[in-house]
């Protein structure tokens, strides 16, 4: 749905800016090009007060106590978990998204 989603916020709704869009149209599955403002949203959307499934609050500690990047890891984690479980398939880009991350992370802790 996320993608139709900023299609119609752009022809319906006249959204321009291309950072709205992005974070519309990749707030479900992510991509490791996403920006700020996608990256806040794709959490965002795991972890809002409605969420009852029984991993949020790993993803809500996750952001807390260790930053966006390691809440985007453990959402991306936790996602791949359930669709395995289901026997699903896994959107590459979560797992190009997840692979990201670690890589910047891992880059992070060599400094």
């Amino acid at each position: 749905h996320a993608p139709v989603s900023a299609y119609l916020a752009r022809r319906d709704l006249g959204i321009e800016d291309q950072e709205v869009l992005e974070a519309i149209r990749y707030h479900t599955i992510g991509s490791p090009e996403m920006g700020i403002i996608a990256r806040i949203i794709f959490v965002a959307d795991y972890i809002e007060p409605n969420r009852t499934f029984s991993a949020v609050e790993q993803i809500r500690d996750e952001l807390y106590n260790n930053g966006l990047e390691s809440a985007i890891i453990k959402t991306c984690d936790l996602t791949i978990k359930y669709h395995l479980g289901k026997g699903s398939l896994v959107h590459s880009n979560t797992l190009r998204l997840r692979n990201a991350c670690l890589r910047r992370q891992q880059m992070w802790r060599k400094r």
